[in-house]
């Protein structure tokens, strides 16, 4: 009967256990989980008129237009960063609108042809034993104020608004990541009223994800009042990464099936 050299016989599962480690437990030592999320919206103001095409009474409007970072509810400012082991974020959060950054107790009059952006931007990344996790929001508001005391006005505008995001993982069995952007703009009248979001999903996908839109709309404000129209957009995301073992736990098993063979 044909036996094969100890020596052999001792070896062949540490040369098994190496062959095995590449295929069967990946090292993760190179992967990476990212994400990136974005939303912009930009409202211009088009037209002012009044509702009575016979009307010779002259336009008394003002339209105010303001942004913050800052939650005008909660007083939270943004965006909120975390990170840990082997992560990296980088998140920012603006308003910028086309004329003099105004913000919310120091607003800027808008004219026809002028327009406010804001936009909310996050992204980060994540390295083995790493956790990334960004939140970022903007806000917007504009106010009409018709101080005519006869005649209600129609205001125009136009509103364009875009929304991304895009989530990666190296490793779908060590790693997990997730994006997203949202934008909401709604008008105290009920004129507007805009709800989107997208996401990405860099596990169970998909990994990228992109809307955009844009339109012309009216508002109606009565004489001797006001109406107002409301902007936030917020974006962010997580990756998190964690180490995989490799080949060190098949290397370890061949030994000890050699330990065991030799008891």
């Amino acid at each position: 009967m044909l036996r094969f050299p100890e020596c052999v016989v001792r070896v062949v599962p540490v040369i098994f256990a190496l062959a095995l480690a590449p295929i069967a437990l990946p090292s993760g030592a190179q992967a990476t989980a990212m994400f990136s999320g974005s939303a912009t919206v930009t409202l211009t103001l088009t037209g002012i008129e009044n509702a009575d095409p016979f009307s010779t009474t002259p336009l008394d409007v003002e339209v105010l237009a303001g942004t913050a970072s800052t939650d005008p509810f909660g007083g939270d400012t943004f965006p909120f960063e975390f990170s840990e082991g082997a992560a990296t974020t980088s998140a920012t959060s603006t308003g910028t609108p086309a004329l003099t950054p105004p913000d919310f107790d120091d607003p800027t009059v808008l004219g026809i042809g002028d327009s406010l952006t804001i936009t909310a931007t996050g992204s980060g990344t994540a390295d083995p034993a790493g956790y990334a996790d960004v939140f970022s929001a903007s806000f917007g508001l504009v106010l009409i104020d018709n101080f005519s005391t006869t005649d209600d006005v129609i205001v125009s505008f136009m509103l364009e608004f875009s929304l991304a995001a895009e989530a990666s993982v190296d490793d779908p069995l060590i790693e997990d990541a997730l994006s997203g952007g949202a934008v909401n703009v709604f008008s105290f009248g009920g004129d507007v009223d805009v709800d989107e979001f997208v996401e990405a999903d860099g596990l169970f996908g998909p990994p990228d994800s992109a809307f955009a839109d844009s339109f012309a709309f009216s508002m109606t404000v009565f004489a001797d009042d006001f109406d107002g129209i409301d902007l936030v957009v917020d974006a962010g995301g997580f990756a998190e990464a964690i180490p995989a073992p490799g080949g060190f736990v098949f290397l370890v098993a061949g030994l000890l099936a050699i330990r065991l063979r030799r008891a």
